[in-house]
């Protein structure tokens, strides 16, 4: 529908410790297209990006994953964009797939968090799995 507006958040990581939210401003087209195009694993560049600080305690913070930057990148359409990145270090970014966003201390396995529903009710955390179908 011409005139909608429509929003997307991710995270991006360029490191083992770096990570940071991106949000996605434009028509429902525009974003949509972005969704469609990149899945999780896509290495990309985001570009002319707005860094923001990050609300702490706004209302869309407690709605994006904790990252280890005090700032958000912004993409407003028109002003910024996301295109694929397909160059020979492109490898090295993969590999960042393979490491767990948090620190493992933080990790909670299903079985402790069962063994420990009072303590943890109405807590967030952090779980490493295999999603099954």
């Amino acid at each position: 529908r011409p005139g909608t507006r429509a929003v997307w958040t991710f995270t991006i990581r360029d490191a083992h410790s770096d990570t940071i939210n991106v949000t996605v401003w434009g028509d429902e087209g525009f974003v949509n297209n972005a969704y469609d195009k990149f899945r999780i694993g896509t290495v990309v560049e985001v570009i002319n990006a707005k860094v923001q600080a990050r609300q702490l305690e706004g209302q869309n913070e407690k709605f994006s994953p904790s990252t280890s930057s005090p700032f958000n990148l912004v993409v407003n359409e028109g002003m910024a964009l996301i295109q694929l990145h397909d160059e020979p270090d492109k490898d090295s970014y993969e590999a960042l797939l393979h490491i767990p966003m948090g620190s493992g201390e933080e990790i909670k396995c299903l079985r402790e968090i069962m063994n420990n529903l009072e303590h943890l009710k109405d807590q967030y955390v952090n779980i490493l799995a295999a999603v099954t179908f």
